[in-house]
């Protein structure tokens, strides 16, 4: 049995007795008065505190179905596309089924947020994907064939001159060829070529430079000589594509002698020579 804690109600003397003594008279050891020992308080209930709280267990299949329908419906939105998505609808139904069944209803509202997350990522990327088959659709031709070939312009026939009028190697050296059409000694370093006209067989541009019946075009050729160190000459050029050769070969200014002039001259001086020698 338990002690019964009490203080004399003389003195306040804390004293303590067995509580089969409840109701007897005893004496203070302090004050030596004589007390009767009350009796043996109640047990109190036991607290709140003191009684065990319920063990939490493991969320259910049903709680743990909506969420993963929620999860596989934010992956579809995010970069997964149709391969979350479509598996975040199913598992965002089968919850929302299980919970509209439960009493309390718990998980609707995780289920109905992954069947709208899983819808619109289901819709986004159909609307993704419809998108790049427009696109591809449009850049291809419905009939299947390739885009014509661009139309031969003056600028890109005066490019193509400038190069291969400026090729310089073994078997070909552009300036020099043009240099030796007009003058008779003398090497050519460069040719600039300023513009150049085209003339079409059926009179208006095509992709096929076959086409072209000729070009005329005005260019500089720049050289040296013994005489000259700075030499050039400007000539306007006519080619006939037909027949691959120039058919027009015409002098705009040059600081130089020409083969037309040094012919002159040598037949004038032969000429002078035959007369002398006559006499």
């Amino acid at each position: 049995m338990s002690d019964i804690q009490f203080n004399c109600p003389e003195c306040g003397h804390s004293l303590a007795v067995d509580s089969a003594g409840a109701g007897m008279l005893v004496q203070c050891p302090e004050c030596q008065k004589q007390i009767t020992i009350p009796a043996a308080p109640h047990s109190p209930p036991p607290s709140d505190s003191t009684v065990p709280s319920p063990v939490m267990g493991k969320p259910s299949k049903k709680s743990r179905l909506s969420v993963i329908g929620l999860v596989l419906g934010i992956l579809g939105l995010w970069f997964m596309g149709l391969l979350a998505a479509i598996p975040a609808v199913i598992c965002a139904h089968i919850a929302r089924a299980r919970a509209l069944k439960s009493p309390t209803g718990q998980d609707k509202g995780i289920a109905s947020a992954g069947l709208v997350v899983g819808y619109l990522a289901i819709a986004i990327s159909l609307f993704m994907g419809s998108c790049g088959l427009v696109g591809g659709k449009m850049g291809n031709d419905d009939s299947g064939s390739t885009a014509p070939p661009p139309v031969v312009t003056k600028e890109a026939i005066q490019q193509k001159l400038q190069t291969v009028l400026n090729a310089q190697d073994a078997e070909f050296n552009g300036p020099q060829m043009v240099f030796n059409m007009v003058h008779p000694i003398g090497t050519a370093s460069r040719v600039a070529v300023h513009d150049v006209s085209l003339q079409w067989k059926t009179n208006k541009p095509t992709a096929d430079e076959n086409d072209i019946m000729s070009w005329t075009c005005r260019l500089t050729v720049y050289w040296s000589s013994i005489l000259v160190d700075d030499g050039y000459t400007k000539l306007l050029l006519t080619f006939d594509n037909e027949v691959k050769n120039f058919t027009n070969v015409e002098i705009l200014a040059t600081n130089g002698k020409t083969t037309e002039e040094v012919n002159a001259a040598a037949w004038d001086i032969g000429f002078q020579i035959g007369l002398m020698l006559a006499e």
